[in-house]
């Protein structure tokens, strides 16, 4: 009988935790469906100042627009509403020193990238805004090769980061009106 009691106040503690994390509007990372606004379907990607098609960056963009519901690529001849990037900045500080051999024992990693959508038209249908993320490393100077592909992968991963960052933001973003601009 007292096991009984035992279990059944660990299912109503349970239970209550329960309904108390899914009243605070919690949801799991990546759980929710993001759409972008009809205004934005379909939608150019351009990198200001750079005109590769194989930019790591607008593929990078072009294949978590077309993941998404309801995102489209417009075609290059097509008018469309036209996510421009532009001051994409990656750069590398030494964040600490050894005090006994005076080396490089930790970096910081600061990425900048700004955006902004246009409509057809050319009026800005969202201002423009700037992601900036940092991450630090440590440096090992007797496992260089390591710490060089864990710095590559790092800058991967704050980039495709970034990204994300900039789809949730459009999901999300209060077009400007006619009006406004």
């Amino acid at each position: 009988m007292k096991r009984i009691q035992q279990y059944s106040g660990l299912l109503l503690a349970a239970g209550c935790w329960l309904l108390l994390l899914s009243a605070c509007g919690f949801h799991l990372r990546g759980t929710q469906t993001l759409a972008l606004p009809p205004e934005l379907t379909p939608l150019h990607v351009k990198i200001r100042g750079q005109v590769a098609a194989s930019d790591p960056l607008l593929r990078l963009m072009q294949a978590e627009l077309q993941g998404m519901a309801g995102a489209a690529l417009a075609a290059a001849d097509k008018p469309a509403a036209e996510l421009v990037l532009y001051n994409e900045r990656l750069e590398q500080r030494v964040l600490s020193v050894s005090p006994s051999s005076a080396k490089v024992t930790e970096y910081l990693l600061i990425y900048r990238l700004s955006f902004k959508v246009l409509d057809p038209g050319r009026r800005e249908l969202v201002a423009p805004q700037t992601i900036h993320l940092q991450r630090d490393y440590t440096f090992d100077s007797l496992s260089v090769l390591a710490k060089e592909h864990e710095s590559i992968v790092l800058r991967d991963q704050i980039r495709r980061e970034a990204v994300q960052l900039i789809v949730q933001r459009l999901a999300r973003a209060r077009l400007k009106t006619a009006e406004e601009s």
